[in-house]
């Protein structure tokens, strides 16, 4: 049986990056299928639960061809996947991934509204309950990525008690976006706007938010694709930021401050750009990320920034496509994913390999090693193609996620094993 691995703050060791060759890991998918009442085109992250099991979305397919909810149940043989939600056109369509409680119900967002899938007692039925709608550009509009919740970094469930947070990417000031939280009371559920983006001149504090994780119940740490007060990149080229809360109460106001603005340089932004996917916080308080644009050679870096008192100080602790056909991969857009010894694990969605389909990539003590790259030696690329999201890992050393790709170009869910 697999568990799910769950994941703590660990202290990675880095100094001068490097690259090693691909290990023997070994690929294994599902293909979605096309017909029918199938779901396909997986786009969203997975969530697992102790069983061994893990939930992920379709945006096409499904019942009313709306998309789907699915439960991947890895065994000895097989990726065995079975819908268990049809979202219908009312919904509006998925644009963050899953996050599970204590009781193993499900939440997600649409374009339109946050919603949670219950499960009656012996989890063969599913229906959903929409727990709040976005309605006014201040409060926020179009919500995006996955929910987080204190806890949700160290792999706990979310308790169904506290504050959710999430992220849009409009409304707000000048519809650069919102920071906002929903509280569980009486019945219904209190949204709070934690910070509305581009209150600073130039777009300074950021714009469009891509990504937020909380290290502590009134600590929020987060990256937005734009601004930052800089030119080069039009709008700006992003930030990293942190949000400070109150500890009792959350109606008092949350301080903004700006950890990093890239690309203040100018040039071919040699310390990134636009990060996006996960974030991840070590022991020390040292958040890495990645930037699928800028670095020496303008296909994306993994990013390390060390906050201190009087500011922050931000390296590039690799630069993607260093190597021939950039077989060490391009274009990180998932982000990373912390192993319990403090490796970085994440995936490109270019290079890896000579049809350039994308990677899966792991990072400690200073060396990038391949994994697995997609589509080696056929152009159909039956196992999945141009990962673009983050992904998940068990107990056993083995990776989960979902590209583009597969037979009928569908998807896949895949797993990769040492």
């Amino acid at each position: 049986m697999r568990f799910l691995l769950l994941f703590g703050f660990v202290s990675g060791l880095f100094a001068f990056p490097g690259v090693t060759g691909a290990q023997a890991y070994t690929e294994r998918d599902h293909v979605f299928c096309s017909r029918g009442k199938c779901g396909f085109g997986p786009d969203q992250p997975l969530v697992g639960d102790d069983a061994g099991n893990y939930f992920g979305l379709t945006t096409s397919g499904g019942k009313y061809h709306n998309g789907t909810a699915y439960q991947l149940t890895p065994t000895d043989s097989d990726l065995t996947v079975k819908t268990i939600f049809d979202f219908p056109s009312e919904l509006g369509f998925e644009t963050g991934g899953l996050v599970r409680d204590v009781a193993g119900n499900l939440y997600g967002l649409t374009d339109r509204l946050v919603y949670e899938l219950v499960h009656n007692a012996d989890r063969t039925k599913w229906h959903e309950r929409t727990l709040y709608t976005f309605e006014g550009e201040e409060n926020g509009a179009r919500p995006i990525r996955t929910l987080t919740y204190f806890g949700a970094s160290a792999g706990l469930p979310y308790d169904g008690v506290g504050p959710l947070y999430g992220v849009t990417q409009m409304g707000g000031n000048n519809e650069h976006g919102v920071v906002f939280s929903l509280t569980p009371k009486s019945g219904t559920w209190d949204e709070l706007v934690v910070y509305k983006f581009c209150a600073q001149a130039n777009c300074a504090d950021g714009a469009s938010p891509s990504s937020i994780l909380m290290t502590a119940p009134s600590r929020i740490i987060g990256a937005t694709m734009e601004g930052g007060g800089t030119a080069s990149c039009g709008n700006g080229c992003g930030t990293i930021f942190e949000l400070d809360g109150p500890v009792v109460s959350n109606k008092t106001p949350w301080q903004y401050n700006n950890l990093y603005s890239f690309c203040t340089g100018g040039g071919r932004c040699p310390d990134g750009t636009s990060p996006a996917g996960n974030i991840v916080v070590d022991l020390s308080g040292s958040i890495f990320g990645t930037t699928p644009y800028g670095g020496s050679m303008n296909k994306g870096t993994i990013y390390k920034i060390v906050p201190g008192v009087s500011g922050s100080t931000e390296s590039v602790v690799y630069n993607f496509c260093m190597q021939t056909n950039c077989a060490d991969g391009g274009v990180p857009f998932g982000g990373l994913t912390l192993g319990a010894d403090g490796a970085l694990f994440g995936t490109t969605s270019q290079g890896g390999d000579i049809h350039d389909e994308g990677d899966v990539f792991s990072f400690a003590s200073a060396q990038l090693n391949v994994l697995y790259a997609f589509c080696p030696g056929d152009t159909h690329c039956l196992d999945g193609k141009g990962p673009m999201v983050p992904i998940v890992l068990d107990g056993e050393g083995n990776i989960f996620g979902v590209a583009d790709g597969g037979r009928n170009a569908t998807g896949v869910v895949f797993e990769i094993s040492p």
